[in-house]
């Protein structure tokens, strides 16, 4: 017979689109890929940090010498003490480390160690609440990363010492705000919030 060109790719000989990408994706191994779970009632901006965070793409020392942007080193400028990464600001630090310490606290959880950043983001799945609860959580940690990007930020461009206190007094009360009027916890009381907020009414 005569010759011609055939697709192998499927069935029907005939090249598509779609049966090119099939092949491609067909021996990809998707298994240690990571999905982050957005928090609604937490804005944007939070969200897009820390999902940038999980990939090491914000601004750090680390980051920005790999982008051959002339730095004096990659130490922390916080705690001089190691490199700058993502994890390290989020894990490492003691004074985050500290504010971690005041929200396991305050959500009486059982201790817990963060590794890395997709611990923080996982922590609210092996909590042992329900899913609204775990909601709030998971809320509650992005938020918290979002105040320590504000106090490095405080740190390296004014001046300006941040306390753990601080970090943790402003994501209780950053997180009253944002839950109380971009969900559905309309009767949500700041004395409930502060005192009992995993055992709050209508939860």
């Amino acid at each position: 017979m005569k010759d011609k060109w055939k697709w192998i790719g499927n069935s029907s000989g005939t090249f598509s689109v779609g049966s090119l990408k099939t092949q491609m994706n067909k021996d990809y191994d998707n298994s240690r890929n990571f999905c982050m779970r957005w928090c609604k009632w937490v804005p944007a901006k939070c969200n897009i940090l820390i999902w940038r965070a999980e990939f090491d793409r914000i601004p750090t020392k680390v980051a920005l010498i790999k982008r051959r942007v002339m730095l004096e080193s990659d130490v922390c400028s916080m705690c001089n003490d190691g490199p700058k990464l993502s994890k390290h600001l989020f894990t490492s630090y003691e004074v985050s480390y500290r504010a971690w310490l005041s929200i396991r606290k305050w959500f009486k959880l059982p201790h817990f160690i963060l590794f890395s950043i997709r611990d923080i983001l996982t922590l609210y799945e092996t909590a042992n609440m329900d899913k609204r609860k775990a909601d709030i959580l998971h809320g509650i940690m992005i938020m918290a990363c979002w105040c320590m990007w504000k106090a490095r930020n405080e740190k390296v461009f004014n001046k300006k010492d941040y306390a753990a206190d601080r970090i943790f007094g402003d994501s209780r009360s950053f997180g009253f705000i944002w839950l109380k009027h971009r969900s559905k916890h309309k009767a949500l009381s700041w004395n409930n919030w502060c005192n009992y907020p995993l055992y709050m009414m209508d939860l």
